[in-house]
């Protein structure tokens, strides 16, 4: 009798009861460097949009915004969230303003998030979601770059339309949203760089292989995308972000109903490094920098599994001796040290050329997976049972 109770309550674990659970991350990234030009760093009496896909089914929201990078407080003048229409528009009747503390907005001081009280709404598995923020002064918000549209001066966030708004990339001020329905699937947090990002997919399509994924497990687990572009294990970026050891706690942990973390990181640690020796790691940092993670992970009852990095030969900062840095890490990856292995190195390389990526999988860079890459990494985790331990039953 007692084995069989203790076997309930591990089935009952996995769903867990009503409360806040995570359903889409954005982690956040320093302001945009000033020698990025392509990017828009600053706003000033303006509303900014940004649209994302919800991983998680739920009856009420909040909405999680970002100053936790940021150097001055920022003000946020008022915000509003919507389901997305196919034409990108709100959805009629789905409108609701978001309070901060009872109030239209919020100034959010250097160094913390902030967020919204909740507010009633239903979600559907895999809708678009759309948040309006209006910045009343000037804003440099050290938030994930993203696309998004910038209206015209004033406070806009009501309009259905931006008429006239300039669609670019810049930082996008939610970093997380969270559900609330009455049973919340498990959380699992993909971190990684650019690889995980996707930013080299077609945008829109969805296409990161994280997303692929929760799209595979018909979101009854959910996958947040903790990727970010250029990001290191060990060192910080300009617009890179946070290393993987500085921001674990913040885009990991912190995550309401995580369970499982899915590393994907380190091709840029050995690129970058041989591109410059200030940021120089051999294999042993590589591997003490996974062993921390190892133990923060367990210290908070989170299972970690890792995925071998991929081949990079082609792109612009390989390296005979990066190769070699590249394959010892996947060895010690594969030694059984993670709670689980992601093999992306063994189905994505060319088998007559395995320290390249399979053509079919590669996208002119020799660095980023195409689609069907892309694709193959969703498969790849299905295979190896990302969730499954962690699945509502």
């Amino acid at each position: 009798m007692a084995i069989f109770g203790v076997a309930l309550l591990a089935v009952a674990s996995h769903a867990r009861a009503a409360g806040w659970a995570a359903g889409w991350l954005g982690p956040a990234v320093y302001p945009a460097a000033a020698d990025y030009p392509v990017i828009v760093r600053e706003y000033r009496n303006q509303t900014v949009r940004q649209t994302f896909r919800v991983a998680a089914t739920g009856a009420r929201l909040r909405v999680v915004l970002t100053n936790e990078l940021g150097q001055a407080p920022l003000h946020v003048g008022a915000a509003r969230v919507a389901l997305s229409a196919s034409d990108g528009s709100p959805l009629p009747g789905t409108e609701r303003i978001l309070s901060f503390s009872h109030r239209p907005g919020i100034i959010i001081p250097a160094g913390a998030p902030a967020y919204s009280d909740p507010v009633a709404l239903a979600i559907p598995a895999g809708a678009e979601i759309e948040v309006s923020i209006f910045y009343p002064d000037s804003a440099r918000p050290a938030a994930h770059l993203a696309p998004i549209s910038i209206s015209g001066p004033g406070d806009r966030t009501g309009e259905a339309h931006l008429d006239g708004a300039v669609d670019e990339r810049g930082p996008a001020l939610v970093s997380r949203l969270d559900v609330e329905a009455t049973v919340t699937p498990p959380v699992i947090v993909a971190l990684g760089d650019s690889i995980t990002e996707g930013p080299a997919g077609r945008p829109g399509y969805h296409m990161s292989w994280p997303e692929q994924l929760g799209a595979l497990l018909e979101y009854k687990t959910t996958l947040l995308n903790a990727g970010i572009g250029g990001n290191r294990l060990l060192h910080d970026g300009s617009s890179e972000g946070a290393a993987a050891l500085a921001r674990f706690d913040r885009d990991v942990v912190a995550a309401p109903g995580v369970r499982e973390v899915v590393l994907l990181e380190g091709i840029n640690d050995i690129g970058f490094g041989a591109q410059n020796i200030a940021n120089h790691v051999n294999i042993a940092d590589l591997v003490a920098a996974d062993l921390q993670l190892i133990a923060r992970a367990h210290e908070h009852g989170l299972r970690i599994l890792a995925g071998t990095l991929i081949p990079f030969e082609g792109a612009d900062y390989y390296t005979t001796e990066g190769e070699r840095a590249r394959q010892a890490l996947n060895t010690f990856i594969r030694s059984g040290v993670f709670d689980g292995v992601i093999d992306f190195d063994q189905a994505l390389r060319d088998p007559d050329h395995p320290s390249r990526l399979r053509p079919d999988y590669a996208r002119p860079d020799h660095l980023h997976p195409s689609d069907a890459g892309f694709t193959e990494m969703a498969s790849t985790a299905l295979r190896a049972g990302v969730g499954r331990s962690v699945a509502t039953p």
